[in-house]
Formats: structure tokens, sequence, C-alpha cells
């Protein structure tokens, strides 16, 4: 049309940004020069930016022609040059402080009426400045998304009356009164928001440019970026280069932008060669390596582009790469969001707000922090203690100030140890730690609640703490992080005291730490600047990317197409009534990226990953099913078919892949000196796989953790033995009275109980004392039963060992019996307690359903008990074996005497000396299939619920179902 945006198809099956120079090159070369001061050319992306002022530079200097530099922006900052903003544009930081000084509706903004308040939230925020930070950030998100669109709070509340049966009219009226006041305080303070001022811009039809303007393949283009540009005053100067097939040029708006609709519905030119599908992130980051591999050997590395949409195989990525010498850059940055210093600042939140071990341990895990707590106790070998301590004391609600010093008749080492973790961690945090209580102080009305100036200088003083004795190389990406991240906390914790003062917003530590944090996600330094190395990009800086070969990971949906979740107060249904951005048009942005992607270049490679870093199961991208129905049969089956491997394969290939260098295997036994004692309960360990007997009993591996969350069947085992030992030896033992039995067990199991944990426990802990004392009481009236019925308790937890011969030779059985008991009429009976919430019977623990022998506790303690008592031998197979069952079900406590023969007994003797002839002669290996329940902290080693794993037969490395998958 006469006057209108001037569109120019570019054939998209070669590079988009070669082919934009060229035009520039074309139409604006003149008398042995390039001017573009004339005009402003916008693209879509930084990198985008970035590699087109390459390609025009390289492209005059080839031609020997003289380039004048102009206007070359991200379309982002097209706005700001389309009006004349009346007054300084509000900063991200500023703006969300506005937002929480108007949720504090005070006299000076004539408040907010509470009822409208109760629209937004069920209970008001009036002390509570976590609250509403958190809706300062849920409304700045819902201002900036509706900006974006032309609309604002007060435009969706006349509209929402409108639509039939939407009963949100009083929440959206609240929200305009909230974004009113949000205005009015900025302007009161000589500032402008930004997505107002175009918005009041676009509406006044106040927009023009004194320049042409050439947009490069601004294909995803919002509704006020197209308002603006389709003012009478700048239409015809815009010129738009649409990247697209003849098939596909329907698919674009006379801005050059995409139709949604038709996007959603296209078929893309999508290849089954150029998928391949992989397990977890770390497989992602190998397929990388792995199809690096499969590319042309002339092919330079700033000729390939890796992206890396998901951040987990992002870092992977770079480990492994680096690992193998292969530099890789993200030209993007990296947002400071995710440096140390921020990462630090957010676990401190964390201690703040919680106070618990787990955000402790978090914290004190924390590199630079755990650095700064070894300055101070002169030691870096102290995390190991620290989850000894948690493991033994399970700790519940962290008082720094409480656990800097032992209890009182404590002499515990592990208490001292960790008195000194806790004391240089509160010296560390100090200031914080003192506003701390003020806050809590002022809450109960005990005294003035803290400034903002003083929160923010507590904040800068612990910071201070940590960081106060680092040096930082400013030539390495983690040390300008690192400088970088401390340089603008500095000015974040300025710009928060204050303005926090000056517009009197109410905050609190963690609030001051969630905005230094939100400060830093807007920023990003920059990596290394070799042009040598692999470039990792964006999933958007993919359109307009020249390299010859890439790999995209993460095409997964949430990743590709990018998910966004529907905001609390705008759900995607009101989104497409309104005619806002929904899940659909960032559907055809990224089918657009995809078509792009696959039309310009020979070795493309999507890879897609079935689990994420947490193994919870990812879905494949709704792009690859943009196709006909066979075709998405068949991806779909291969996907959700794939049976997983580490190696990456194309999903349309029936073979599993050979072993390779990328595979794990499982180590095998290492001779070692002959074994000649063993505990009689690690026998039947053995029974159940030789393999994990030998990585428990023999190599004694153990898992470090601290992420107990109770007592774990051990500590609560040993607590209740603890307990029936006290009984088995006190003067009570044989009494016939359950009353008496009663009180001395419930009250030996609540001092044992304060004595193990005089810092108090997690309430899990306390919660199972109770169900123990349950379990105890039900113990004792069975108790009381066997007495009346002639027996006695003669021996209480005897360790004994003894000397069984296998071929003529001793091997040493040790053991401790729970308990012996003697009837009046001199018969014996042997007791081990078992104090598991499920209650398996002896026979049943000791033999299965065939009678093949499992278990030989019981059997070889009657061997044991020949060195207790004198008499034990003449009665050797006649002495009773039982449990005393104390499970969670107390209807179930119960003496259980096992009923073997003495045949039977004998021949468990003769297996035990099988099993014992194997461990002298070091047979550990094969490995069982079955994962045995005593080997969960072996799972790692052992492969358990791989989908596969590899291990040596005949020579060979083979692939096998894990156990237990």
């Amino acid at each position: 049309m006469s006057g209108g945006i001037n569109r120019v198809f570019m054939d998209w099956r070669t590079p988009a940004l070669p082919g934009a120079v060229g035009w520039v090159l074309e139409n604006l070369e003149k008398w042995g020069r390039v001017r573009l001061t004339p005009w402003t050319i916008v693209l879509p992306t930084a990198r985008s930016r970035r590699r087109f002022l390459q390609l025009l530079a390289a492209e005059c200097v080839a031609k020997k022609v003289r380039l004048e530099p102009g206007r070359v922006i991200t379309v982002g900052q097209l706005p700001e040059l389309l009006y004349q903003a009346g007054q300084p544009i509000a900063s991200e930081l500023e703006c969300r402080l506005a937002w929480m000084a108007a949720l504090d509706g005070m006299a000076a903004l004539n408040g907010l009426p509470e009822r409208q308040l109760r629209d937004l939230l069920p209970e008001s925020l009036t002390g509570d400045a976590a609250a509403r930070e958190n809706l300062a950030e849920t409304l700045q998100g819902l201002h900036v998304q509706l900006g974006t669109e032309g609309r604002s709070f007060h435009s969706i509340a006349e509209e929402v009356k409108k639509l039939a049966g939407f009963s949100d009219a009083g929440r959206w009226n609240a929200l305009a009164t909230i974004q009113q006041l949000y205005y009015d305080l900025l302007k009161q303070n000589g500032l402008w928001d930004r997505q107002a001022a175009r918005n009041v811009a676009a509406r006044r039809g106040e927009c023009r440019s004194e320049k042409q303007i050439l947009l490069v393949g601004i294909a995803d283009m919002n509704p006020l970026i197209k308002t603006m540009l389709g003012q009478k005053q700048v239409r015809p100067l815009v010129t738009a280069l649409v990247f697209a097939g003849p098939k596909y040029q329907s698919g674009f708006d006379e801005f050059g932008s995409l139709v949604t609709g038709w996007w959603t519905a296209a078929r893309l030119p999508l290849d089954d060669r150029a998928i391949r599908v992989v397990d977890r992130p770390l497989d992602q980051a190998k397929a990388v390596e792995f199809l690096l591999g499969q590319l042309p050997a002339g092919l330079a590395t700033d000729e390939i582009t890796v992206c890396t949409p998901d951040e987990d195989v992002a870092v992977h990525t770079q480990r492994l790469l680096g690992a193998l010498g292969i530099a890789t850059r993200r030209l993007a940055g990296t947002r400071l969001s995710m440096s140390a210093v921020a990462r630090m600042v957010e676990a401190i939140i964390e201690w703040i707000r919680r106070k618990d071990f787990d955000s402790l341990a978090t914290l004190l895990r924390h590199p630079d922090f755990f650095a700064a707590v070894s300055g101070k106790i002169g030691a870096e070998d102290w995390l190991a203690a620290l989850d000894e301590f948690q493991n033994q004391y399970l700790p519940g609600p962290i008082s720094l100030k409480k656990f800097s010093r032992a209890p009182r008749g404590t002499a515990s080492a592990l208490f001292a140890a960790t008195a000194k973790i806790f004391r240089a961690t509160g010296q560390l945090l100090g200031p914080l730690l003192e506003l701390a209580e003020a806050k809590e102080a002022s809450l109960k009305k005990k005294a003035t609640w803290p400034t903002a100036q003083k929160l923010a200088d507590a904040w800068a003083r612990a910071i201070e703490n940590v960081y106060g004795d680092c040096s930082f190389a400013g030539d390495t990406p983690d040390g300008r992080k690192a400088i970088e991240s401390l340089e603008l906390v500095g000015d974040g914790l300025e710009q928060v005291a204050t303005l926090g003062e000056q517009w009197h917003v109410m905050l609190d530590l963690e609030t001051v730490g969630d905005l230094i944090l939100q400060w830093l996600e807007s920023q990003a330094v920059s990596e290394n600047d070799d042009p040598a190395a692999i470039e990792l990009a964006g999933w958007l800086d993919l359109a307009l990317d020249d390299a010859r070969a890439m790999i995209v990971t993460g095409f997964n949906e949430h990743n590709i197409p990018g998910s966004q979740s529907p905001h609390p107060l705008l759900p995607n249904s009101l989104c497409q009534q309104l005619g806002l951005l929904d899940s659909n048009r960032r559907h055809a942005r990224d089918a657009w990226v995809l078509a792009m992607v696959v039309s310009q270049r020979e070795h493309v490679w999507l890879v897609a990953g079935r689990r994420d870093a947490q193994n919870s199961p990812r879905l494949p991208s709704r792009l690859l099913f943009a196709a006909d129905d066979e075709t998405v049969r068949r991806r779909a089956r291969a996907f959700f078919g794939f049976h997983g491997s580490t190696v990456p394969r194309r999903w349309m290939s029936a073979a599993t892949p050979p072993a390779g260098s990328q595979q794990l295997e499982i180590p095998r036994p290492k001779p070692i000196p002959p074994i000649k004692r063993i505990s009689v309960t690690r026998l039947r360990d053995y029974l159940k796989c030789p393999y994990r007997f030998y990585l428990s009993a023999v190599m004694e591996l153990q898992e470090a953790d601290d992420k107990i969350r109770e007592l774990d069947g051990g500590a609560f085992g040993s607590l209740a033995h603890d307990v029936l030992e006290d009984f088995g030896n006190s003067d009570v033992a044989n009494s016939s009275d359950r009353e008496t039995i009663e009180s001395f067990l419930v009250d030996t199991l609540t001092q044992r109980y304060r004595v193990a944990y005089p810092l108090g426990a997690l309430p899990a802990a306390a919660m199972q004392m109770v169900n123990l004392e349950k379990r105890l009481k039900e113990f004792a009236a069975q108790q009381a039963v066997r007495r009346q019925e002639g027996w006695q308790i003669v021996r209480v937890e005897p360790k004994v060992e003894f000397e069984m011969l296998v071929d003529g030779e001793p091997f040493t059985i040790v053991g401790k019996i729970d308990r012996v008991d003697r009837h009046d009429n001199g018969q014996l009976a042997v007791w081990d307690y078992k104090t598991s919430d499920s209650a398996k019977r002896a026979m049943a623990a000791h033999q299965d359903k065939n009678g093949e022998w499992t278990d030989f506790q019981l059997p070889l303690y009657r061997h044991l008990l020949t060195r207790v008592l004198d008499d034990a031998q003449t009665q050797l197979n006649t002495i009773g074996l039982g449990y005393v069952l104390l499970p969670r079900d107390v209807g179930k406590v119960e003496f259980d005497l096992a009923e073997w023969t003495p045949e039977q007994l004998l021949a468990a003797d003769e297996e035990a000396r099988d099993v014992l002839r194997k461990i002298r002669a070091q047979e550990f290996w094969p490995m069982a299939d079955t994962v045995p329940d005593f080997s969960e902290a072996l799972s790692a080693i052992c492969q358990d619920g791989a989908f596969e794993r590899w291990c040596e037969t005949d020579g060979e490395y083979v692939a096998r179902k894990g156990g237990n998958t």
C-alpha cells in the first residue's frame, strides 16, 4: 500500500545475516561508500547485532568501500528512539521499590482501601515485607507483560467487564488502583515508568523517526511496537527484511511479523536424521561431544554453534568440552544472578528465613563461605564433623548462639568441633543476626522496625566479612564475575537504602536480599572472547545464526517452545479472550526459528533428553510433531519407546549402540589379604550379593550424608536396644509386674532420649519416640507373662566369638547376643530384638519359601552361646532361637520362637561353612541382579536403576538390564 511498510522477502535457504549484509550493500552502497548514518538498523538480539556488524565490516573491507557508521540496535531499544520521554525512566530496582511502596498503602499516597486489598489477597499484608515483595514482583511482571501488548491494568479492568461469565472484575479494579499509586509515586520523584511512557506515546500518536528503519528478521514483534511503527510519521520509513521460503511467505503480516495461526498449523521441513535422543543432561553434553566428532574435518570452530537452552545441559557441556581441551563461550555472557556472590546471598536469605540444618548446610558448603569459615577456625576438614553432628543429633531449629557452646554436662568432642563452626558462622553473619533479632523484637512491640539504611548496612558488612580478605583475578571469567557482582551489590544496596528511606518502604533482611538478587538478574558478565571457541548460544539467537553446523540440545517442551507458566492473575484462557500473548504465539515464533535452522545448513542435530537433572521425565518438543500423521506416530513411538543409552543415536535406529569410552564399567573386586574373621550378621549380606558384600563388609564403603530427617533404622534400633539392655541389667529385669516393667522402660527411654539429643531433635524424631514408647509398653505386657511362665533373663548383650572349622582351618565368627533366657527347668533360649516397622518372623527371615537358607544369624547364635554358658553345648540343637518382634503395629509385638529341627540346624551350619569357604577364596563376583535392601548407598557404584549397566563378560563389555529398573 502507498506509504506502507516495505516488506522484502529473503531466501531462507542461505544464512540470514550474510543475506541482510548483501541487501545493505546493494541498496546503500554509493560512490564507494556505505552510508548507515541515515538509517536505524534493528536486529532481534544482541548476538545477531554483533554478528551483523562483523559481517558488514568484513564485506566493506573486501569490496574496498568505506563504511560510515550508523545506528544499529536491538529491537528492545527501538521504542525509546520513536518517542521523547518527558522524565528519566525508572530503573528496574526503582520500579520494584515503587510497587512495594504502593502496596504499603501509606497515608501520603491516600492509602489502599482494605476491601480492595482483600480482592488481591485473602489477608492483609500489614507487617509482612516478604509477602509484599512477592506481590510486588508479581505485579511488576504482569505490568511489563501487559505493557508490551499496549495494555494497562485499567484497560484490562474495563475490558473484562464486557466478558460474559467473568467474575474477577473486582480484582482488576484493585490492580488498577495500585497501578495508579505506583505511577503517582514515580511521578512525585521525577521518574517515569518505561512501559507507561511507551504506551502514552503510542496512544497519543507521538511516535516519529528522523531516519529510515530497517527491520532485520524481526519476526516476533509485540503489539506495542507494531502500533508505534504503524503511525503515519513512522510507517513510510520502515523496511522489513523477512526470511522465508516461497511456501511460507503467507505466514507473515504487513510488519514482517508472524501470523500465529498460520505457524501453529504449519508442517516443518525437519528430517528424522537430524533428531537424536539421549537420557539425562550429562548425556546431552556427551551427545554434543559425539556429534562434534561427526563434523567434516575442515570445519573451523567459529563455524559451529551449540545451543543450550537448558542451564543444566549448558553447565555439563562447558565442563565436558573444557576437559577435552575444547574452548567454549557464551557471547551473551553469564547472568550475575548465577555468580558465586549471588548464590551466597541466596543461601544467606534461605538461612535467615528457615534457620534449619538444611539451609545452614547449603550456606556452609558455598565455596566462598566455606573458605571464610575455614579461615576463622584455622582448618578445612570440618564438613565431615558437621554431617556427623546432623546424623547423630538430628537438630531441629538451629540457633548459632545456642549451638556455639556445648550443653552443660556434655564432654563430646563432636560438640566441641561443631561449636567452632557455629561460632565462626555467627561471627560472619553477625550484622544480619542482630537485625533479625531486632525484627523479632519489633513484632513483639519491644523495638522499632529496622530502617532501610540499617538493613542495607547489615548486608554490606556481612558480605565484607566473607569477601574482605579475598582477591580476584580480573582476567578470568570467575574473577570478573566476582568483581562485578560485588560492585553491583554495593550499588544496589546503596539504592535500596536511599529509596527505601525516601519512599518509606517497609523492608526486612530477606526482602533486601531478594531485591539485590533481582538487581543482579538483569546484569551479565562476558566470558572469554576467544574467537576460536565454540559458541554456546540461546535458542532465539539461532534464527539469524550463520554457522555452517549447529547442535541444538534441550529439544524438549518448556525449553523449545519456551514455556511461560500462566500468570496467576492472567490465565491463558483470558489471554486468548483478550488477544494477548499466549502459548500459541511462542509456538509460532519457535516454529519459525526451527524452520530457519534446518533450512540453511547441511549439518544440524536436535538433541532431546528423556529426563532432567532431578530424574523427572521430560516431554519431547511439540515442534517435532509439526508433521504428517505417520511421521508423528513414528517419532512418538521412537521417543517413548527409547530404552536408554548414554550414547547418542538416531531415533529410527533399531540396534543398541556398542559400548564405548563414554560407558562406565562397574569396578571388579581386587585381591585382598585373607579374611579370617567375620560378623555373624554379615553372612546374609553375602548370600544376597557377593559383590555388594565385598563393597560394604570388606572395603567398608559408607555413604556420607546430611539429609537424615529422622532416626534411621540403625539409630532407632540402637536406642531401643539400649533401653532394653538397661532393663535386662536392672533390678526389675525379672519382675512379673507389667506396670513396674512399663514404668522402668518409659523412664529409661525418656532419659536416654534427652542424653542423646540434648539440643532437641527434629519433630519426626520426637514422633518416633512416641511410637517406640507404645512398642515398649506392649513389650512390658508380654515380658510380664513370659516371667510368669518361668523364664528369667540371665545374660544381656554379651559380645562373643568362636572358631568354626572350615576344611580343617578355623574361621572366627563374632557376634553380640541381645538376650539369653533360662527356664526354671534349665532350658535355654536366645532372643534377638527386631525393631523394624514390619514384623518379619524368625523362620521367614532365615529361609525362603523353598526352604533355602537366606540368613544364619540365629542358628550360629547357638554356637556363640556355648562360649557364654557352660551347659549350652549339651543343649546345642535344642536351644530356643527366636525374635522379640517390636514392630510399628503394636498388636504384633511378640516373642516369636523358630521351630527348626536339629537336622535343619546342622544343615544351616554346613551351608554357613560353604559361604565362609567362598569368602576365604574371595569369590565376590558376579553381582546379583536383584538389589538387596542393605545396599542403597552402593547404588551408584553398582549402577542400580540404570537403563543399562556395563559388566565384563569373556573379556568384552556388554549391556544388560540394570537391577530393579
